[in-house]
C-alpha cells in the first residue's frame, strides 16, 4: 500500500471522527431552560437576586424607553453582529490564504494585507458601536436601560 493511499485513509478516518464529535457536542451539553426551576425560584429569580445583592440595576423593564430607541438598538445589534462575522471570515480566509502560498511571496503579501484591513476594519467597528452606545444613551438620558448588547434584557448597571 502507498504512502498516499495510507494519508488519504487516515485523513478519511480523522474527518469523521471530527464529523461525529461535531454532531455529538450539542447532545453533551445539558444546559438548563432560563424559566426551569431550581431550588426557591427559577434561575433568572436567583440571577436576579444577586444581582440586585451586588447593587446592580437588574429592572427587566423597559417602560420610558422610547420605542425607536429599542427598535435602533436591535438593528444596531444585528449589524455590527453581521459585519463582526464577516471579519472573522475574512481573517479565516486571510490564513487560509498563507498557510496555502508555499513559498509565494505575493500571496503571502496579500494575506498579510487582508488580515491588517481585517484588523483595522475591527477597529472601526469596535468605535462605531462605542460611539452609537454613547449618543443613544446621551440622547435619551437612560444609562441604565438603554442597550443594544447581546442580554440587554437584564438591563445590569
Amino acid at each position: 500500500m502507498s504512502d498516499l493511499s495510507k494519508l488519504n485513509r487516515i485523513r478519511r478516518r480523522v474527518s469523521l471522527a471530527l464529523l461525529a464529535m461535531a454532531l455529538a457536542a450539542p447532545v453533551s451539553v445539558f444546559a438548563q431552560n432560563a424559566n426551569q426551576a431550581v431550588g426557591p425560584g427559577t434561575i433568572l429569580d436567583n440571577l436576579r437576586s444577586a444581582g440586585n445583592a451586588a447593587k446592580y440595576n437588574v429592572d427587566s423593564s423597559k417602560e420610558g424607553i422610547p420605542a425607536y430607541v429599542d427598535l435602533v438598538g436591535q438593528v444596531l445589534n444585528a449589524f455590527f453582529a453581521v459585519v463582526g462575522i464577516i471579519l472573522i471570515v475574512l481573517v479565516i480566509h486571510a490564513g487560509y490564504l498563507w498557510m496555502t502560498a508555499r513559498g509565494n511571496e505575493e500571496q503571502v503579501t496579500k494575506a498579510k494585507d487582508q488580515i491588517r484591513q481585517a484588523i483595522v476594519g475591527f477597529i472601526i467597528l469596535m468605535g462605531a458601536y462605542a460611539i452609537t452606545y454613547f449618543v443613544l444613551t446621551a440622547l435619551n438620558g437612560f444609562s441604565a436601560n438603554v442597550s443594544f448588547a447581546p442580554m440587554s434584557h437584564l438591563a445590569w448597571g
